[in-house]
């Protein structure tokens, strides 16, 4: 630097010192097109921050080219020194000739003037540099990293803006700065310095509405989320959603589905993404809340993983407010809350506090309950997509996604597995009993490092055995397919636990009039209906997808959730009585909807009679194995007055035999139970409707 004036009457602070440099980024192009204009915009460009050093106890230890070096015995002075400069710099009279330049033009913005004449970015940062002086006349100069890093500051700005470093606005006081705008813009590897610098955009209120473009240095990286490592099976469409609702703006978005669905992982991939595009200015955060079960420790798990200090020995409300307002000073932060079921309730009222307090945080929960509050954004996280029914071709059944997923998994294991023609069929039926579930997908691949995949579908009948995860760092609830569904159970009431293992006696799905005549509750408890309810918000019971029109909601579980809800059902005790309910219902549900199929209603009937084949036959086998046990079941129809070869349809003639048979009265006759058998005996357009009824032809029984 060639020109040095210290400031009249102004000493060199020493010790803790605030550092300003200045400089004109477009300096050298306004050079070339218009150099006399150039050279008087400099000089009154010094007068005007000359004129501004000594009411603000600024001193000016160097100047070259228009670029100034100032220090200040305080940070918040110096703030405002640059504040105050950036207006004054916007009223001076500029050589008509510079404005005429694009780079030093005036542009309006909705409530004023934004720029005019000499765009000057300055930085501030703060430190204890190595004071020199130097010649004769006392020249003062300053040495050291917090020169280096002040630079640094100033040289990712751009023109017209003020960049501070985090040290140093966090040392600025608020009655030092003035009216003033903030915006934290996160933390950045500024060039020739080892540790990154948080960086901290202010400008005079009145200029508030100036914007510019990310900083001119690489973000750092801000959060703690884990790296992407691997792809995202089967996830792609939700993932992209996911991304498109937080561009739209979505505030609370919830992932909500079972456990073992693939939430977390989900999350965690996005957040993975979302982290290394840096482009949010407080990051990323995964906040794991297994442990969680209050608002303190809520607020707890939160201020650990974002790396903040709360006092311990504040009020849970405190706690929040207080954590709220340091989510504020982040500005755009993503905040993953991982594993919130447990803490429902403790965690509206922090959410809802949160999004006032803190307008710019945005908030992804994974939990198997959704929240209920305002302006939630819910995605019902479903199984992974399965091979047509009755796909062969091996190119159609590499391509399903939970059969890529259940391939990936056993590479890891096994390096040289291959989906060969002769293997295909035995995946297809794995992933399908596992119902398209993520976790039981993984963790049966896992498996073929000591199995066959023949041998591991054999024993998917004791799946609670063989799905174990031999990772050590999977967490409980992800180490065995038990694990994930004990982690839902151990969180119900008693109502919910007799209702969820009570519904493993329907197969196929059942209906609420079903439910409500043959589930039991224990005394107290509220209605079936709204336990019901309370399960399909939870996750653990699912809406059955039905094709046709109208028709009565059905409600169905996965397979391995009714396994393990049986499981309970043993323990619970009660089984013989349900089982016997259960028959009974169905027993009379089937004489009525053998009277009805006959009728104008026929199709209509015979639709639910598909829909009801599963729960139809393990009627049959309970009477069968219970003969002479539940006498309602076999009075109830022995009194049919007609003989089962009476009946034309092939249908109702097999399932009467057979539950007639079941009861003592006649032989059995299987597998006659055939939609398509059926449509033989009804008049065309019934057969047609029946088929759209049941979404083609059902599989003999």
């Amino acid at each position: 630097m060639d020109s040095v004036r210290p400031s009249r009457c102004v000493e060199p602070p020493a010790g803790t010192v605030a550092l300003v440099f200045t400089d004109v980024p477009s300096a050298s192009r306004l050079w070339e097109r218009c150099a006399v204009a150039m050279r008087k915009a400099l000089e009154l460009q010094e007068e005007v921050l000359r004129g501004l050093l000594e009411r603000h106890g600024g001193y000016e230890v160097k100047t070259q080219g228009g670029s100034f070096m100032v220090a200040f015995a305080s940070a918040g002075r110096a703030v405002r020194w640059c504040l105050e400069a950036q207006k004054a710099l916007l009223e001076a009279p500029w050589p008509e000739e510079l404005l005429a330049q694009p780079e030093a033009a005036e542009e309006l913005g909705p409530r004023g003037l934004l720029h005019r004449g000499l765009r000057v970015r300055m930085g501030v940062h703060v430190g204890e540099p190595e004071l020199r002086v130097e010649g004769r006349g006392g020249r003062v100069d300053y040495l050291g990293s917090a020169v280096n890093t002040a630079a640094r500051v100033v040289a990712a700005g751009h023109g017209g803006q003020v960049l501070v470093s985090g040290e140093a606005w966090s040392r600025s006081s608020e009655e030092e700065l003035g009216p003033h705008a903030v915006r934290p813009l996160g933390a950045f590897r500024l060039r020739g310095l080892g540790s990154p610098v948080s960086l901290v955009e202010v400008l005079p209120t009145a200029l508030s509405e100036r914007r510019f473009s990310m900083p001119l240095a690489p973000r750092e990286r801000q959060g703690n989320v884990p790296a992407v490592q691997s792809d995202l099976i089967g996830r792609s469409s939700e993932l992209e959603t996911l991304r498109r609702w937080f561009r739209e703006g979505s505030r609370l978005v919830t992932l909500l589905g079972p456990g073992g669905m693939g939430k977390t992982r989900l999350a965690t991939y996005l957040g993975g993404l979302e982290q290394e595009s840096c482009a949010w200015e407080g990051g990323v955060w995964l906040c794991e809340l297994e442990q969680v079960r209050d608002t303190a420790a809520l607020c707890l798990a939160v201020t650990q993983a974002l790396g903040l200090s709360l006092a311990r020995e504040e009020e849970a409300g405190d706690r929040v407010e207080s954590l709220g307002l340091a989510l504020n000073d982040f500005g755009e932060v993503l905040i993953i809350l991982d594993n919130l079921e447990q803490a429902t309730r403790a965690a509206m009222g922090a959410l809802e506090r949160w999004r006032v307090l803190a307008p710019r945080a945005r908030f992804l929960v994974t939990t198997r309950e959704k929240l209920g509050l305002t302006a939630e954004r819910v995605m019902d996280l479903g199984p992974l997509p399965l091979p047509a029914a009755g796909e062969t071709r091996l190119e159609v059944i590499a391509r399903s996604e939970a059969v890529r997923l259940f391939v990936q998994r056993a590479r890891e294991v096994r390096g040289h597995f291959e989906l060969t023609v002769e293997e295909a069929p035995h995946v297809v039926e794995i992933v399908r009993r596992l119902d398209g579930i993520a976790l039981a997908i993984e963790l049966a691949a896992a498996r073929t490092g000591v199995l066959g995949v023949g041998q591991l579908r054999e024993r998917l009948s004791r799946r609670f055995e063989l799905l174990r995860s031999g990772r050590r760092d999977a967490s409980g609830r992800q180490a065995t397919l038990r694990g994930a569904i004990d982690w839902s159970w151990n969180l119900l009431d008693a109502a919910e636990r007799a209702v969820l293992a009570q519904c493993s006696v329907f197969r196929g799905g059942f209906t609420l009039e079903a439910a409500e005549a043959v589930l039991e509750l224990p005394p107290g408890s509220a209605s079936v209906r709204e336990v019901l309810q309370s399960l399909r918000a939870r996750s653990l019971v699912r809406d059955q997808e039905v094709d046709g029109p109208g028709g009565e909601g059905r409600l169905m579980m996965y397979e391995s959730i009714r396994q393990y809800a049986a499981e309970r059902l043993q323990a619970l005790g009660g089984e013989a009585a349900l089982v016997a309910r259960h028959a009974e219902w169905h027993v009379a549900l089937a004489g009525r909807l053998r009277g009805q199929v006959r009728g104008a209603g026929g199709a209509e009937a015979l639709r639910r009679l598909v829909l009801e084949q599963e729960n139809l036959l393990a009627a049959c086998d309970a009477v069968e194995a219970v003969r002479g046990g539940h006498e309602a079941a076999q009075a109830r129809f022995a009194e049919q007055e007609e003989e089962p070869e009476s009946l034309a349809d092939p249908v109702l003639r097999g399932l009467v035999m057979r539950l007639r048979a079941a009861s003592g009265q006649e032989p059995k006759a299987r597998g006659a139970f055939s939609a398509e058998a059926a449509g033989e005996v009804l008049e065309p357009d019934a057969r047609q409707g029946t088929r759209a009824a049941s979404g083609g032809p059902a599989p003999s029984v």
